[in-house]
């Protein structure tokens, strides 16, 4: 239970930095998105990855 709360909390972390950046009209730039795919998952202890940091719903 401990490892999804971390996990939701990192997620939550990631949409609030991706709303905080499309509120500003800018898209993410290289930092951002490879600061957030670096990002570990802690109940998995693997990378979020490039592709679900910056996967569009």
């Amino acid at each position: 239970m401990r490892d999804k709360i971390c996990e939701i909390t990192m997620e939550n972390a990631l949409l609030r930095e991706g709303a905080r950046l499309a509120e500003a009209a800018l898209p993410f730039a290289v930092p951002e998105g490879e600061a957030g795919s670096a990002a570990v998952s802690s109940s998995t202890g693997t990378q979020y990855g490039l592709a679900r940091v910056c996967r569009v719903r």
